[in-house]
């Protein structure tokens, strides 16, 4: 959950074409942190640790998916990589934001 975190507030906070765009992403990343956060305890209140972890990648995708259809916006995952050209392939902005996010991840990480 971190990992997701600092990906989705370092891209926001990149690529942010003025203040009210910054506020906006933010807020939906925020958003949709905490309510994979919140599905995530409910998981493992429920079904337990072991368990939570493959209905992660089921239920990201779905909040995503909810978030977006309720606020008119775009979730999505892609890769300069895909596996799956025809869903996952990013376009020119989010080439951009991807490899920025590669090229900078070394001053992110470092201990």
């Amino acid at each position: 959950m971190k990992i997701l975190l600092l990906i989705t507030l370092l891209t926001t906070s990149l690529f942010a074409s003025s203040n009210n765009e910054l506020l906006m992403s933010q807020f939906y990343a925020n958003k949709l942190i905490h309510e994979l956060g919140d599905e995530r305890k409910n998981l493992v209140s429920l079904i337990g640790l072991a368990d939570t972890v493959h209905m992660c990648s089921v239920s990201a995708s779905e909040s995503a998916y909810k978030i977006s259809n309720r606020n008119n916006i775009v979730i999505k995952r892609v890769s300069l990589n895909p596996r799956n050209i025809g869903l996952s392939a990013a376009d020119v902005w989010e080439q951009k934001a991807l490899l920025a996010i590669i090229e900078s991840k070394f001053t992110f990480f470092q201990v």
